[in-house]
């Protein structure tokens, strides 16, 4: 499993916007322990959450506004653009537009005909109506989220940062090097520290409390369990920490994961067994995997509320193209342009 980590959404406005101080480092305290009742701890997630939170922790490189798809596209030299195609009748994708180019779009997110990304690091933002395309941070940045009126974000040094949209003078909310923040019920979810454990701080006085000890990348939250991954292993438990699980992946390649799916949640995963092969299953009992039909395998770059976008990547690790699935299950295919409709790929 990679070191490179994801990041998390949030929910209570009110509860975030009163962490105005700086966070305090976990000061080398011991993981593994659970959460205390008087730690702020997680209660059940819902799943329109659960949706905000794996589309997150796939980085988003695509999102669905006013009628259009805004994605991660290639040009004709297959660099990377950030194009919009049009949304049309039921979905058809129509004309395509390339917004900006040299640009490999992560995090996007939009508020107030501002589309914001990250770009290779640095933190950009595209005017929707007159194409204005500025630099709002350059750097290392990473895990961008627009919440509560304020741009959050790591910085170079992973700290968790907010700032207004606007750019300028940014302030940092934990001190420590982070990752996959994800802030809810008045508590900040993430992980780090020298054992990649997890942690949930409280936003109101900045006590840190560890949930899971060990490497634990790219949480989801689904009804009242976490799922995350771990060094070839699913791992799952309740909130408070309790009630660990872990189900062995050998070979596995990049995070876990979970995604809707006819109505509900699947894990999704890769693994390298002579060959890369995908493999998915029901949360509840990932032990009875099913290796996907398909050829090549897919990774999310937007799990939204009725639509779904896969990279689409051939066995030997090359983008084959990019798939917008409808909610009736109809996969279309685009790629620099070219477009291809198809039910049931």
């Amino acid at each position: 499993m990679s070191a490179k980590k994801r990041v998390l959404p949030a929910l209570a406005a009110a509860l975030l916007l009163s962490a105005c101080g700086t966070v305090k480092s976990p000061n080398g305290s011991e993981a593994g322990g659970r959460i205390l009742p008087d730690a702020g701890g997680l209660t059940a997630f819902s799943g329109e959450e659960t949706e905000s939170m794996a589309n997150f922790m796939g980085a988003n490189r695509a999102l669905i506004l006013n009628g259009a798809l805004y994605t991660l596209d290639l040009d004709d030299s297959f660099r990377p653009v950030l194009a919009r195609y049009a949304l049309e009748g039921d979905g058809d994708l129509g004309a395509r537009t390339v917004l900006a180019e040299d640009c490999l779009p992560e995090y996007l997110t939009a508020a107030e005909g501002e589309l914001y990304y990250v770009n290779r690091g640095q933190i950009e933002s595209l005017t929707l109506s007159g194409g204005e395309r500025r630099i709002l941070r350059p750097g290392s940045c990473d895990f961008l989220r627009l919440y509560a009126g304020e741009l959050w974000f790591c910085d170079e040094e992973g700290r968790l940062c907010r700032m207004s949209p606007e750019g300028g003078e940014a302030q940092t909310v934990l001190e420590e090097a982070c990752f996959y923040p994800w802030v809810r019920d008045g508590a900040l979810l993430w992980q780090g520290g020298e054992e990649e454990d997890l942690f949930l701080t409280r936003l109101e006085d900045g006590a840190p409390a560890p949930l899971a000890a060990g490497p634990c990348y790219a949480p989801v939250g689904l009804d009242g369990r976490l799922y995350a991954t771990g060094r070839e292993a699913l791992l799952s438990m309740a909130l408070d920490g309790s009630d660990r699980q872990e189900q062995p992946l050998p070979g596995l390649q990049g995070p876990v994961e979970l995604i809707p799916e006819g109505g509900g949640f699947v894990l999704r995963w890769v693994v390298e067994d002579n060959g890369l092969r995908q493999f998915t299953a029901e949360p509840e009992s990932p032990e009875a995997a099913q290796e996907a039909s398909r050829s090549g395998y897919r990774r999310c770059d937007l799990a939204g509320e009725s639509w779904r976008v896969d990279a689409w990547y051939q066995e030997d690790g090359r983008l084959r193209c990019f798939l917008l699935v409808s909610p009736q299950g109809t996969e279309t295919a685009y790629l620099n342009g070219v477009i291809e409709t198809e039910a049931g790929r």
